[in-house]
């Protein structure tokens, strides 16, 4: 707990090096979690030398007491280029053994390399497949993956009205994201029919939870008064809480308006 602490700043100025003493600690204490952590800040090279192998040795071990966690983040670490060993077959083989620990979110980022072509030749039936395992787990963001590959008809036929019963699934679950592609459809009309009074409840409700996508389409609606009374002020404000979330399209507005 003190390398948690240390390591991210929390009550204390951060200290990735005192941390990676805590953790070694930890982990000659028998402490499995400090390994996960160990591996993460060698990676990085936070408090300690950057060294990739050294971190997946990490993770490989780590793998014997917490295959779920573990080789969550060793699949991670081979399917993204951010390491130098980018390798789709053993990105895919970790996050199987992750997923037969019982780590639905595994299946998750299997779907997420496949429908992106990530690491691996893109092939959106398998990613549906591993979406629709990571749901059927009760994994939120799955019931948005999958729903929108439903609507899409993404390796499979298309469904919009399972695919739109999915992602509301998801919202009512206080998915964000998925308030906002439910308002992102009912808004554009290009999949379902366009409704945008119910639109903007679904995107307030995601603007809520900070979504910079559902906060830039709430400025648009409010600037052309779409589902909404007209109101350049609230557009702007929504402009505004858009780009302070990064969302480039919202500082053009600002610029123009």
């Amino acid at each position: 707990r003190l390398g948690d602490l240390l390591s991210v700043g929390v009550l204390v100025s951060p200290d990735p090096a005192k941390a990676v003493e805590y953790y070694r600690a930890a982990e000659e204490a028998g402490v499995a979690a400090a390994k996960l952590r160990l591996a993460e800040l060698t990676l990085r090279g936070e408090g300690v030398e950057r060294d990739v192998q050294r971190g997946i040795d990490f993770l490989t071990e780590a793998g014997a007491t917490n295959p779920a966690s573990a080789y969550l983040k060793l699949g991670n670490v081979y399917a993204s280029d951010q390491y130098g060993v980018t390798d789709g077959a053993k990105a895919l083989h970790y996050l199987k053994l992750s997923a037969e620990a019982g780590n639905a979110n595994a299946f998750v980022r299997i779907g997420e390399l496949y429908r992106d072509g990530v690491a691996v030749e893109a092939d959106q039936k398998k990613a549906f497949e591993a979406f629709e395992k990571a749901a059927v787990a009760g994994i939120s963001s799955a019931k948005l993956k999958l729903g929108e590959a439903y609507v899409r008809g993404l390796g499979v036929a298309p469904d919009v009205d399972r695919g739109m019963a999915l992602i509301s699934e998801a919202s009512a679950e206080e998915n964000f994201v998925a308030s906002a592609a439910l308002g992102g459809h009912l808004m554009s009309g290009i999949y379902t029919e366009r409704r945008p009074e119910q639109a903007v409840r679904y995107l307030e409700q995601a603007g809520e939870g900070g979504n910079g996508s559902a906060l830039y389409r709430l400025g648009i609606m409010y600037r052309d008064g779409d589902g909404v009374v007209s109101d350049p002020r609230k557009a702007i404000d929504y402009f505004l809480r858009a780009a302070a979330s990064n969302v480039a399209a919202a500082q053009v507005d600002l610029a123009q308006s």
